[in-house]
């Protein structure tokens, strides 16, 4: 397992994903190495199911594939500027997680059950191609589902990073405490 994960890892911090700060758009070896680790986690399926019990395999594969999504989410959350174009980058290639992942467990609707940051990983495409409106109304004032799965400064930083300063963006940073 610990092999597994630095190999996920280091796929992912070899890759543009790792410099997203220093860049407007990313290049190709961030899918790349997205997809590289979609195809990892698809050879270990292969290997682990028919000899791993499902209880067992259920949890290995939900515990990797969990540590790439909150890298995945931790690569955005910590970016200080992100312009539209990337983006639109990020939501296409997370998209491409959220097609594939489910297809790694026994039943995709595990991925739902076994995989903790899976929703967040949907909410954070979300938030990356929606409007301010948007994420206001997802909000709710505290009590919307951005609310549930992200920390207050967390979504004030993605905020800050998506939408240029504007009297409404203020308005929303101000009511996101």
């Amino acid at each position: 397992m610990q092999q597994q994960r630095k190999q996920i890892l280091d796929n992912i911090r070899s890759s543009d994903l790792n410099c997203i700060v220093v860049k407007d758009v990313l290049g190709d070896n961030a899918e790349a190495a997205v997809r590289q680790c979609l195809r990892q986690l698809h050879l270990l399926k292969n290997v682990w199911v028919g000899i791993l019990p499902n209880n067992v395999f259920t949890k290995l594969m939900s515990t990797l594939v969990n540590m790439f999504v909150e890298e995945l989410i931790h690569r955005v959350c910590t970016v200080e500027d992100i312009s539209m174009e990337m983006a639109s980058q990020l939501t296409d290639m997370y998209s491409v997680v959220v097609q594939k992942a489910p297809q790694l467990l026994q039943s995709p609707s595990d991925v739902e059950t076994h995989v903790a940051s899976w929703t967040k990983l949907s909410l954070l495409i979300f938030v990356l191609g929606g409007s301010l409106k948007d994420i206001e109304a997802h909000w709710r004032d505290g009590t919307g589902p951005l609310s549930v799965h992200f920390r207050t400064e967390e979504l004030r930083s993605l905020i800050k990073a998506l939408f240029q300063n504007t009297q409404f963006r203020a308005n929303l940073l101000a009511k996101i405490k």
